[in-house]
């Protein structure tokens, strides 16, 4: 039996991010899923349980801070233990910077970013946490 592919949920409302973190992963073997917004991010996750969430902080309905906060929450009673949290943003202030690591992201990557340096820090993290990955 071949293991699961991970599972990872891409949340932006930005559809050109969404594409070009599509095409970064296409090549991996990974269960892609994508929300334009945070309601629907809460909702995704909830429901599919991934192992990764990209997460941009601007988000329309629910900010990504908010949803960022909402899933450390759940993941402080057991729900998303092992699930990782990927912060986007256009904004490289410091102060976003670590409010995001503050709220518990795992790590934070800058817009605009190089889609090989998401996909070596998506696999990574992924290893990290006892993912295969291939």
């Amino acid at each position: 039996m071949a293991p699961a592919r991970p599972k990872i949920l891409i949340a932006d409302d930005d559809r050109n991010v969404l594409r070009i973190i599509e095409l970064a992963l296409s090549d991996e073997h990974f269960q892609l899923i994508f929300a334009e917004d945070g309601p629907n991010a809460l909702a995704i996750a909830e429901k599919e349980r991934p192992d990764m969430v990209i997460l941009d902080i601007r988000l329309p309905g629910v900010d990504g801070f908010e949803v960022l906060k909402t899933l450390r929450g759940k993941s402080s009673q057991g729900l998303y233990d092992e699930m990782v949290i990927i912060l986007l943003s256009s904004a490289s202030f410091e102060k976003t910077i670590t409010q995001g690591f503050k709220e518990g992201a795992d790590d934070f990557i800058t817009k605009p970013f190089s889609p090989g340096n998401l996909k070596s820090r998506v696999k990574s993290w992924l290893i990290r946490k006892g993912i295969t990955v291939s």
